[in-house]
């Protein structure tokens, strides 16, 4: 059985995300993590990527993917797709301190 995914949609990628990922050597990383966000929220409507620094931890960063939705979805059902973009990513992935790669779900009130 194929694993549907989200349309071959581009995400919007906001100021100093590439350059941050090419001085860090993980160009090639976005893209699959890319893929893994459309595998893991197969009815996102945009994908957008942002840098933020990590209120915990000076110096780390984070390349913020937010997957926003068409439609309402319960809290729950999203927290169950961030959970397993979390999972996927552990075995897909060296561990790195800086960039970190969270993925977060939005609906339309959230925007």
């Amino acid at each position: 059985m194929a694993i549907k995914t989200a349309p071959a949609i581009e995400p919007v990628i906001h100021e100093g995300v590439m350059e941050m990922l090419q001085r860090y050597d993980c160009v090639a990383e976005f893209w699959d993590r890319v893929a893994l966000a459309r595998e893991c929220v197969p009815e996102m409507r945009s994908l957008e990527v942002r840098l933020l620094d990590d209120p915990d931890e000076q110096g780390n960063v984070w390349v913020k993917f937010e997957a926003f939705l068409a439609r309402p979805q319960p809290w729950d059902e999203r927290h169950a797709r961030e959970k397993y973009y979390v999972q996927e990513a552990a075995k897909r992935f060296k561990s790195r301190f800086t960039p970190r790669f969270p993925l977060l779900v939005r609906v339309p009130e959230e925007s």
